[in-house]
């Protein structure tokens, strides 16, 4: 569940970034593997802040969205065209996090190398059809604040 603003009794465990990677009126999401937490679901490519790069006073740090981008599909973001959209508070069962969201949108489609040992599929989709699949919790409202539905 998405907690914002930030209740006295969010505790954040750890920082995670995604982007919205954009082509036309579509944009790129990645079928997880089983084995993965929320296995089967999708989502944007996303990840996990190493210590190197967590937010320092309020200011989000990009190295970690380019670097699951890259490691995720094989597309290369580039820093003075991605946009930072926003920061949420999510509240899982066991944990909290926060999430920070980015986009960055190409003239020509990108292609894909997705890594198999996270993601199984890519697809290109556009935000409406996003929500007619089996998305990562809380993923479905990052697309609706994004997109504005």
């Amino acid at each position: 569940m998405i907690v914002n603003p930030t209740p006295p009794n969010v505790s954040p465990s750890m920082e995670v970034s995604a982007c919205f990677i954009e082509y036309g009126t579509q944009f790129l999401l990645l079928l997880r593997q089983d084995h993965k937490p929320q296995g089967n679901t999708w989502g944007m490519p996303a990840g996990k802040h190493k210590p190197e790069e967590l937010s320092v006073n309020g200011v989000v740090s990009i190295d970690a969205v380019v670097r699951e981008v890259e490691e995720e599909t094989g597309i290369i973001l580039h820093p003075g065209t991605m946009d930072f959209f926003r920061s949420v508070n999510v509240r899982y069962p066991t944990f909290d996090f926060v999430y920070h969201m980015f986009s960055e949108r190409f003239d020509g489609r990108p292609g894909v190398r997705i890594d198999l040992d996270d993601s199984k599929e890519s697809r290109w989709v556009t935000p409406e059809q996003s929500l007619l699949l089996p998305l990562i919790p809380d993923e479905d409202a990052c697309i609706k604040m994004f997109y504005r539905l």
